[in-house]
């Protein structure tokens, strides 16, 4: 069970506002979020952004897989926006 099923309703409540309160003091650390978004470590590599947000250093590539199971590269090159 989980354990917060054993809490009373004011302890429920409790929490909640804790957890929000917490939310809150993360959000306004703007220090930290930009520290955060500066980099990202992925199973593919790091990611990083440039000055105006965009990710930079990731390629992208559209494969073709041939009936004998050859693979071949149908497009590939600087990831791009989709709209």
């Amino acid at each position: 069970m989980n354990s917060n099923a054993t809490r009373g309703r004011a302890g429920m409540i409790a929490l909640s506002r804790s957890q929000a309160m917490n939310a809150q003091a993360i959000y306004r650390d703007f220090a930290a979020q930009i520290k955060a978004l500066h980099g990202a470590n992925t199973v593919h590599g790091p990611l990083n952004w440039d000055e105006k947000g965009d990710l930079k250093g990731v390629e992208a590539g559209v494969f073709e897989w041939h009936a004998d199971g050859a693979l071949t590269v149908a497009k590939s090159g600087p990831s791009v926006a989709v709209n």
